[in-house]
């Protein structure tokens, strides 16, 4: 049963793959396109207040910063900047992207201004007045003076505790954006609402079908779903159909939210960091091209790959490592089962110079992997570097790193 259902997940992987790259803008051949620093993204709930991680990442994404529309629009046409300059700061001073989310409507603006949510009455809503809106979009972009290139519309508005208005009023929402930054500046990017969980995909179609995507340069959803990262491949093939099916597939795909979610019961922390390398290794074998973890620090278990009292978790050590893993090598064998060994996935890696390597893990139980030649050195997501000895080697769930003898300097 094993065997068969890593088969059709295989398939699901391999297609979702083979069809990205008959796409255009993201779509690089995978041969001709190493992995950019670009795709490891972020978020940093107190980013003011949290010490900055101790490993690099690409992108910033501001959702639960509390910057967004109704954090700054105290009333029409009054601001209060404070927080949203020293962040936009903080990340130039980083030399981070950032990703900026709007939503969450102010009471004042909103049309129906007693909705409950997930942040307060009215957060949830959509504006009375699209001229508020517009407004707001023209401040938040004229603050910014160039220092943020990617600008989300909405986040997850297939959940009425995030978005209570209708597709009709998102679409409206998304022209109005979508004219005002490319006025502003026209190299500047638009993404869709990001959508997530069983409605996402459905809601994402009706989004870009009801002429959304003419407003919109990438294509944003949220890949949580549950604490088995094999899930994955079916979450993405879902998304993908959406957008071909909506006739948007030449636009690139970024995950703008996702994680394991708020602390699955008996998931431990070597189970947290296996998962996590899982995710941004199937993400980029799968088409997308950036993938943003939620969050670095959150307090109720979100993802957490830091806290004040421990310091940087297992989980954290992990990303930093897989980071390391990908940053500029080149992923010629996209993650699939290996017919050889039941349960076992792996993905594979080259870099100039003759490097190669493959990331090896198993979904199911802990097995023996035999090694082709070559193969010399091996990293684990702690940080570990050890000599392979052996053709044969142990596999768990946690992946790790093999590497040729023409190897990188640590």
């Amino acid at each position: 049963m094993r065997a068969a259902i890593a088969a059709a997940a295989a398939g699901v992987v391999l297609a979702a793959a083979a069809a990205h790259c008959q796409e255009g803008a993201g779509a690089v051949p995978k041969a001709e396109m190493p992995v950019p620093a670009s795709y490891f993204g972020m978020t940093i709930n107190s980013p003011l207040t949290t010490p900055w991680p101790p490993f690099a990442f690409g992108s910033l994404r501001t959702w639960d910063m509390n910057i967004s529309w109704s954090d700054i629009a105290l009333a029409r046409g009054r601001y209060d900047w404070r927080r949203f300059d020293a962040i936009v700061a903080l990340a130039a001073q980083h030399h981070v992207d950032i990703v900026f989310t709007f939503g969450r409507t102010p009471r004042w603006a909103a049309r129906h201004p007693d909705a409950g949510g997930a942040y307060g009455p009215g957060q949830c809503s959509p504006p009375m007045r699209v001229s508020d809106w517009e407004d707001f979009v023209q401040a938040v972009v004229a603050r910014a003076a160039g220092r943020i290139k990617f600008w989300e519309t909405w986040n997850e508005p297939q959940d009425p505790n995030f978005y209570c208005g209708d597709v009709a009023t998102m679409v409206e929402l998304q022209k109005a954006a979508y004219r005002i930054i490319k006025g502003q500046n026209a190299d500047l990017q638009v993404l869709t609402p990001s959508a997530t969980g069983g409605l996402g995909p459905s809601w994402l179609h009706r989004f870009l079908s009801s002429g959304g995507g003419d407003y919109a340069d990438i294509i944003g959803f949220h890949g949580y779903w549950d604490a088995d990262a094999s899930s994955l491949p079916g979450v993405i093939s879902r998304f993908s159909v959406a957008v071909h099916q909506a006739r948007e597939g030449g636009k690139p795909m970024w995950d703008t939210e996702a994680g394991w979610g708020q602390n699955p019961a008996g998931m431990d922390a070597i189970s947290k960091a296996a998962f996590l390398a899982k995710y941004y290794l199937l993400h980029w074998s799968l088409g997308i091209r950036r993938l943003f973890w939620y969050s670095y620090d959150n307090e109720l278990g979100w993802g957490t790959l830091w806290d004040r009292k421990s310091g940087l978790l297992a989980p954290g050590i992990a990303y930093d490592q897989v980071r390391d893993w990908m940053i500029g090598a080149v992923m010629d064998r996209p993650c699939a089962p290996d017919g050889s060994s039941d349960g076992v996935w792996i993905c594979g890696f080259s870099r100039p110079g003759g490097y190669r390597a493959i990331a090896v893990w198993t979904n199911g139980p802990r097995t023996t992997y035999r090694l082709a030649p070559g193969f010399l050195t091996q990293r684990d997501l702690a940080g570990k570097r050890q000599s392979v000895t052996d053709t044969e080697i142990t596999v768990t769930s946690s992946p790790i790193l093999l590497e040729t003898s023409a190897e990188r300097e640590p």
